[in-house]
Order: C-alpha cells, then structure tokens, then sequence
C-alpha cells in the first residue's frame, strides 16, 4: 500500500496551456529530493523489445499512444544496480510506453529523463522528458510543453502536463493529469480522497473557461491517470469519471469533464486483457483484499482505447514472457514468506489510444 499519497491542434503555435503562465516554479518543493543519478553499469544495453504482433502486450496499430500508470514503489526504480530496477528495464523495454504516470517518486526529473535515456534512447539525439507533482513523476517520449503542479483550489499537488504529439502523426496534443490520492485510512480518509478528487473535476471544469491563461483548446484530448488509493468509497472516482463535485461551496458547481458534457471513460483494463481480474495492488496479510487503485481515465469524445491491461507478468505464459523479455517476477516485490508465491504492490496499468 502507497504512503504517498479544441480546436485541432496543427502546429506549436495551436498551444492547449499557454506555457509561460504555466511555467512551474524554478524551486523544487520540499520533498522532492535529488537521487544519485544511476550508474552507468546499472542498466545493460538493449532498447525496446519488438513483440509478435499478436502478443498480449503489442500495440493494435504502430501509431497508438501508449499510456502507463505504475506506483514503482519507493524509488526502486532509481536504485542503481538494484534487482527491483532490473526488473522495471525489462517492464519498460516491453511495454515501450510514450507517457509513464509514475507514483512514489521522489527523484528530480533529471535524474528519471536520464534514466530512460539509457533505458529506451530515442532516435535523432532526442530525449526523454520529466515534470514533477510531490511523488508523482509524468515521463514522456514527446517534449512537454507547458505544466503546472498545483490548481488554484490546491488541494493537493496534481501534475498538469500539455504534451506535444508529433504533427505529422497526431492532430492534436495530449492533455495529462497526474493524480496521486491520499493513502490509507480507510473511511476516515475518505474526505480527504473526495476533496481531492473534487479538485481535479473543477480543474477538468475550469479548463474549458475561455480567455483563462490556462484555457485549452476545445476538443484537446484528456487523460487522468495515478494511484487514487481506492480503498474504501468509490465516489472520489465518481466525482472524476461524471464531475459530481461534493464540496461546490470551496470547488464550485459541478460540470462534465468531457468535451461533449459527458462523463470520462474508464476502460476498466483486466489482467492481460482476459478473464475477470481487475486489481491493480495487493498485500496478502495487510488486511486489504486485493483491488483496484490505479487507474487511467480518457476524454472517450476525442479519443478511443483500443487496448487497455494490467501487466501480470506471474499471469504471462512462458512463451509470451519469453517473447517480451520477461520474468514471472518482474511486476512483484520479490518470492513470498518461506519462498511461497509472491509479495505484490502495484501493477502497471497500460492503455492504448487512438483519435477519434
């Protein structure tokens, strides 16, 4: 269990936030902390995996936009050299995501831009791009334009990123909230996840007011992705999925999030896009029952999912681990008490996109 918590677009000029208002601070806030950068023996050569096009785990299309949401775990990701960060090369390198809506993190963006760097270089002398919001970190294969990490109701740290999709194959930009909701509590924290949550539906409300310096182009696509800790009521999701706000007195009246006032869409991805199983955390003995945390909502106006799983790689046959360049524990914390079954948290949430 986490403790953290338009018009079309045809060029640069056609921006969904105007970046120099949106411009973060230059100061980092307090508990976002430099890490080592990783060692440069840490990460052994390779690139994506290139899967059998019918593999569980492949794009539909080439040009679907992938998007990732995975709590990593307390930084494991950036231990150099370390088992768990092995394990988070082999998952990136097959799953080969553009945006990764990573939770638990504490690194600086430079240090996961460099990692990524190393892990999945880009062609033509690109880089991989990062922007901060408390532990949550937004990584993206296309630079990232302008962003913000607080809402004016400021509730709590949220990333706000406008991703800059390549022309050539994307009509418009990528709008991303990153989310990470309170952990814990059970009902007594309950509050504190719909005040959250009311927060990020009266930002997706506000966007959408002309003549602000965060105003987005109309029909921009939107995706909320992160770990909502979920574990008691289910209405913070409700407030984010239809824009029912509880609190309108603090966050004002409520509003659809979708372009075409309508709700988001939940593509409620399953282990492996098959079978019934759906949870994203679990902690056998933690008194928890395995559910669904993580999640990656969409603007299904402008855009349509049309591949969307969580990662099990304990659920992946031989063949298709072997395919991908997988082991069974890759998405785990490691063998159970007495070498018996596996120690869980998180799994990675995977959805591809096309526009509509």
């Amino acid at each position: 269990m986490p403790r953290m918590c338009a018009p079309r677009l045809t060029l640069l000029s056609s921006l969904l936030l105007v970046a120099t208002a949106c411009a973060a601070p230059t100061a980092l806030p307090a508990n976002v902390h430099s890490t080592p950068p990783p060692a440069q023996a840490a990460i052994p050569l390779g690139g994506a995996v290139v899967l059998p096009r019918d593999h569980v785990l492949a794009r539909r299309a080439p040009g679907d936009l992938r998007v990732v949401s995975y709590n990593i775990w307390h930084d494991s990701i950036f231990q150099a050299g370390s088992d768990r960060q092995q394990r988070f090369v082999r998952v990136a390198r097959a799953l080969d995501a553009d945006v990764w809506a990573l939770q638990e993190v504490h690194a600086r963006p430079e240090d996961a831009e460099r990692l990524f760097d190393r892990l999945l270089p880009l062609p033509a002398g690109r880089h991989w791009h990062a922007r901060y919001a408390a532990t949550c970190l937004t990584v993206s294969r296309y630079p990232i334009l302008s962003h913000r990490y607080r809402t004016p109701h400021a509730a709590k740290m949220v990333g706000l990123s406008l991703v800059d999709l390549p022309d050539d194959r994307y009509r418009r930009d990528l709008y991303v909230v990153h989310a990470g909701f309170t952990c814990c509590g059970g009902p007594a924290n309950d509050p504190v996840r719909q005040r959250e949550a009311d927060q990020v539906a009266a930002w997706l409300r506000d966007v959408k007011v002309p003549g602000q310096p965060w105003t987005l182009a109309a029909g921009t696509p939107i995706v909320v992705a992160g770990d909502l800790n979920i574990i008691a009521s289910r209405a913070p999701v409700r407030t984010l999925v239809e824009g029912d706000i509880h609190d309108e007195a603090t966050f004002g009246p409520d509003a659809a999030p979708d372009w075409d006032g309508t709700a988001l869409a939940d593509p409620e991805p399953r282990h492996l896009a098959r079978g019934s199983e759906t949870w994203t955390w679990r902690s056998d003995g933690s008194g928890f029952p395995p559910g669904r945390l993580d999640y990656v909502l969409f603007s299904d106006s402008v855009l349509q999912a049309v591949h969307a799983f969580v990662l099990d790689t304990v659920a992946l046959t031989v063949d298709e681990r072997r395919d991908a360049g997988l082991r069974d524990t890759d998405v785990v914390l490691g063998p159970g008490r007495l070498g018996e079954g596996y120690r869980w948290d998180h799994l990675p949430v995977v959805v591809d996109f096309r526009e509509r």
